[in-house]
């Protein structure tokens, strides 16, 4: 489920991940499961050990570029 979110091209999201308040930039991927919520997740990074990621509103949750968390 994505709601609320900015996609860039080439992002992969993973069966059952859920996305919300977050933006995605270019070439991110999303493995199955993961939940993110107001986070930034910056050009080929992967959210694939941590499966839930929570900043807020007022101060998002950053993942650098080429990461993997």
């Amino acid at each position: 489920t994505v709601s609320g979110c900015i996609i860039g091209r080439e992002v992969s999201i993973g069966k059952g991940a859920v996305v919300k308040n977050s933006i995605i930039f270019s070439g991110a991927k999303v493995e199955a499961d993961a939940v993110l919520e107001n986070v930034i997740v910056d050009k080929d990074a992967r959210i694939k050990k941590i499966k839930k990621l929570k900043g807020s509103a007022d101060e998002p949750l950053y993942v650098k570029e080429g990461d993997v968390v």
